[in-house]
């Protein structure tokens, strides 16, 4: 009898152990398939970065009950499109598995999932009568599904995209594009050739809309009836979640989307919006340069665009437009003639920052432009906007306006506000328009998301005619900015 317990404690202590090698295991795949998720945001160097992330997530982590004699390692990493919805079910669309099979450009945007595999173990038994020793393993499969909360409600066709680039091409494009900093100098035209009354055909800088969620824009008199759009576009930071995987497209009213835009410039030019309520709730930016003139010669909450007051020029502000770089100014190729290469939507990586200074700081006020403010600029516009508030010089007066009199600052002048930092900064969705695997119409639904991005807005809009937004690339949104948030998911 004793040899019966002796040898069935002995096999319980041999289970026990064998469990808690299973466990380890396990949980060392976890880990690891969950660091390699994280870094799974569909451009093009992911699997690079998700596999470094494995690679260096264990060193050396010695197993508990092995005496230091067994470490984990990983034996398998595969990269995955999908995966089956039963765990009993063979995974099947692999990518890639490097070293093996290198993962591609295209690879690299694809994956959502990664699966880790570890190198099996063995623990010799204490009661060696069926066998010596029991063999575990472990294998785990993590994906990751980006968030963006926060995100004001609107897409952009990726202006770097070009006819006949993939999907791939086109989102290493962007990437590319957040890693040089002269594409933060160029400025992008938002048209909205999709939207209504428009060509119906989206390409490079075109914008539209995203539907937002039941009860996330709040309803009230600001923007009456079915101006929600407008409501969206004129909150700082909307309560509106979207995931990466797909967005909802949905059509607008542009005027009531350009005046959302213009309440971050502090202009109200509707009797709802000049409510003291409507103007505390949609606050001006700190620096708000627009060179507009006050209606009637006072009123700096309405106001039009000095010189052209219906923005009637189709690519407003044209030439006609005086003075046409008292504000941020657009290349002369998005001004007037329209011509600019290879993307007539997407301006050059320089503009003119040496005559904006000299008209909205004038020599007499004795400041000095930052360093590459030139007339072939080296600095982005949104530097030079930083650089006036970090150097208190928004109480500078413009040049005079064409009226004679109204001389512009930084400084917001519509009574009643309270100015928010940043408000001039945009969140928005980027997609690949021409490469979509979903075709992109005003209606489309689950159009995947190549990243999510920051747009800087350069001047305030006439609704009038057929003028459209001018907004700064400043990169694609990263963790620290507070809108996006990865969704990591162990799945097996």
């Amino acid at each position: 009898m004793l040899v019966v317990l002796v040898g069935t404690s002995v096999l319980a202590v041999d289970g026990s152990r064998y469990m808690s090698l299973q466990s380890e295991l396990q949980k060392a795949a976890d880990a690891l398939a969950i660091a390699g998720a994280w870094e799974l945001d569909r451009l093009a160097d992911s699997t690079d970065r998700a596999k470094l992330a494995v690679d260096n997530l264990v060193v050396n982590k010695s197993l508990s009950g092995l005496g230091g004699t067994a470490n984990v390692a990983v034996s398998r990493v595969r990269f995955l499109s999908s995966i089956p919805n039963n765990d009993y079910e063979p995974v099947t669309a692999v990518l890639c598995a490097p070293p093996g099979t290198a993962c591609t450009l295209a690879h690299a945007v694809a994956a959502r999932f990664i699966e880790v595999s570890v190198v099996p173990v063995s623990v010799p038994t204490i009661l060696p009568v069926v066998q010596t020793s029991v063999r575990a393993g472990a294998t785990a499969v993590a994906g990751n599904d980006k968030v963006s909360c926060g995100l004001t409600p609107i897409f952009i066709c990726n202006p770097f995209e070009q006819v006949g680039d993939s999907y791939a091409r086109a989102t290493q494009k962007l990437q590319e594009a957040d890693t040089d900093q002269t594409f933060r100098r160029r400025l992008v035209k938002l048209a909205d050739a999709g939207g209504p009354g428009g060509s119906g055909t989206w390409g490079p800088g075109d914008f539209g809309y995203l539907i937002p969620e039941t009860g996330t824009v709040s309803n009230d008199s600001c923007f009456p009836g079915g101006q929600e759009m407008g409501r969206a576009l004129a909150q700082d930071k909307p309560l509106i979640c979207v995931r990466q995987n797909g967005v909802d497209m949905r059509t607008g009213n542009m005027t009531d989307a350009i005046r959302g835009l213009n309440t971050r410039f502090g202009k109200y030019d509707t009797p709802q919006l000049q409510d003291s309520a409507c103007k505390t709730k949609y606050p001006p930016d700190r620096n708000v340069r627009t060179w507009w003139t006050p209606q009637g010669g006072s009123d700096w909450c309405q106001g039009v665009p000095d010189g052209d007051a219906n923005g009637a020029d189709a690519n407003w502000p044209g030439v006609d437009v005086l003075p046409p770089d008292a504000a941020l100014p657009a290349d002369a190729c998005l001004r007037g003639s329209n011509a600019c290469s290879p993307t007539p939507n997407i301006g050059a990586d320089s503009w003119d920052c040496a005559t904006y200074w000299d008209l909205a700081h004038p020599p007499a006020t004795g400041h000095a432009a930052p360093p590459g403010c030139t007339s072939a600029a080296s600095i982005p516009r949104y530097e030079v906007y930083e650089y006036e508030i970090a150097n208190n010089y928004l109480g500078d007066q413009s040049v005079l306006m064409s009226d004679g009199t109204s001389r512009e600052t930084g400084t917001p002048q519509c009574a009643g506000t309270t100015p928010t930092a940043n408000r001039r900064i945009l969140f928005v969705a980027v997609v690949n328009c021409l490469s979509s695997p979903v075709a992109v119409q005003s209606n489309a639904t689950n159009v995947p998301v190549a990243a999510f991005a920051k747009f800087f807005l350069t001047v305030a809009v006439p609704t009038a005619g057929q003028v459209k937004p001018y907004a700064e690339f400043r990169g694609l949104v990263q963790r620290g900015d507070g809108v996006i948030f990865d969704q990591i998911q162990l799945y097996r």
